[in-house]
């Protein structure tokens, strides 16, 4: 699915093993009709007061519906024990659409 959403900036297999394995990373899917078409992962910096989104993607044929949001709104839900904490997002290295 990561190669499907970013197919120029794919994680390599270390990071995505780390992301999916690390205890307070926040890890989130959309699913549509049993099908897995989101995901979104966030992690928690409790000493900075705020949280980073490693990653959110949507898959193509889904994307513009809402989903991408409906992820960082349960993502950020997810995060109040930071109440005024930003929720921030690396740039992404190519300019393609992915949500």
């Amino acid at each position: 699915m990561e190669q499907a959403c970013f197919p120029k900036d794919a994680w390599p297999l270390l990071d995505l093993m780390a992301v999916l394995t690390f205890p307070d990373v926040i890890r989130l899917k959309a699913v549509v009709d049993g099908k897995m078409v989101g995901f979104i992962a966030g992690d928690p910096r409790r000493s900075e007061g705020m949280a980073w989104i490693a990653t959110l993607g949507v898959l193509p044929e889904y994307r513009r519906q809402g989903i991408a949001r409906q992820l960082l709104l349960a993502c950020e839900k997810t995060v109040e024990f930071i109440p005024t904490a930003p929720v921030r997002s690396p740039r992404q290295r190519s300019r393609h659409p992915v949500v």
